[in-house]
Formats: C-alpha cells, structure tokens, sequence
C-alpha cells in the first residue's frame, strides 16, 4: 500500500500543479493588461498621425500668419513713406486728390442734373398721358 500512497501523492501533486499552471495562465491572459508588441505599434502609428496632422495645421496657421505679418510690413512701409514726406511733397499729393476729386464732383454733378431732368421731362409726360388717355 505505500506505493499506492505514493502514486496518489504523487498524481494529486501532478494535478495540483496542472490547476495551477492553468490558474496563472487564465490570470494572466484576461485579468492582466499586458501589452504586446503590436498593440504598442498601433498605438504608436496612431500617436504619429495625430502629430502629423497637428504639424500640417501648424503650418497652415503659421503661413497664413505670415501672410498677415508681410500685408503689415507693407502698410508700415507705405505709412512710413507718406510720413517721411515734407511740406511741399504733401501739398502737392493734396493738390492732386483735390483736383481728381473737384473734377469728378463736377462730373457727377452734371451727371445728376441729366438724369434728374429726363426723370422730371418723363414724370410730366407719363403724367399727361395718364390723364387724357395717350
């Protein structure tokens, strides 16, 4: 009978053993949160293709911010030239847009007279027609 005792021991620690291999395998498997290989891979693709697209829309606000800063540098160039003008160089420029605009009022002016008398000449008209009848 030892040797029965024996095999029994022996099978039942077999059997102990087996469970237990089973046991940290199941642990392991579904309770832990290994990460392999390629989950890290994939995470790390994701990672780059948000930042590549961050990195895209960076560029795109900083060249239309750069745009802005030359329209800017522009305006302060022009700016800078209509300050550094003297006395005479101003009342020349002032000469000028007064005559362009003096010339262009007289136009408009006369322009407006026109219109103004045909609409008057074409009021009486239709005026007169409504009236008799043609």
């Amino acid at each position: 009978m030892p040797t029965e005792i024996i095999l029994l021991v022996t099978f039942g620690g077999v059997a102990a053993l087996l469970v237990s291999k089973i046991n940290e395998y199941v642990l392991k498997r579904f309770f832990t949160d290994e990460v392999t290989l390629e989950d890290r891979i994939d995470a790390l693709t994701k990672e780059l293709r948000h930042s590549s697209q961050l990195i895209s829309d960076i560029e795109v606000e900083v060249s239309q911010r750069k745009k802005v800063v030359e329209e800017l540098k522009e305006s302060a160039e022009q700016y800078k030239h209509l300050a550094s003008l003297d006395i005479k160089q101003v009342q020349a420029v002032s000469q000028a847009l007064e005559k362009s605009t003096t010339k262009g009022n007289k136009k408009a002016a006369w322009l407006n007279f026109i219109q103004s008398t045909f609409f008057f000449i074409l009021g009486i008209v239709a005026t007169h027609v409504m009236q008799n009848g043609i």
